[in-house]
């Protein structure tokens, strides 16, 4: 997998095709899901802890990242998620546990 473009902005990591699929979707009211399966949803009021964890991800090889935001939900599930391009994972888990 090679991405084009400017690698430190991570709007180019996604691919128009899959843009242009969701431009006109709601991506609050669950619709997002009804496009395509493998999308999802996590409720603000669901999530328990959103914790940032600088080290980089083993296999990004050269791609930028900051590291990883892990959200835990109170049901006890956990999704990671690679901050890619030029981002702050730190800003992104204070912002998603102080809203």
């Amino acid at each position: 997998m090679a991405i084009k473009g400017d690698l430190t902005n991570p709007y180019s990591y996604l691919k128009n095709k899959y843009l242009e699929k969701i431009a006109d979707l709601n991506l609050i009211d669950g619709s997002i899901i009804e496009a395509n399966k493998t999308n999802f949803l996590i409720k603000h009021l669901d999530i328990k802890s959103a914790i940032y964890n600088p080290s980089k991800k083993f296999g990004m090889g050269t791609y930028p990242h900051d590291g990883r935001v892990t959200i835990e939900t109170y049901d006890n599930k956990k999704r990671e998620f690679i901050i890619l391009g030029k981002q702050s994972g730190e800003h992104i888990a204070n912002f998603i546990t102080t809203k």
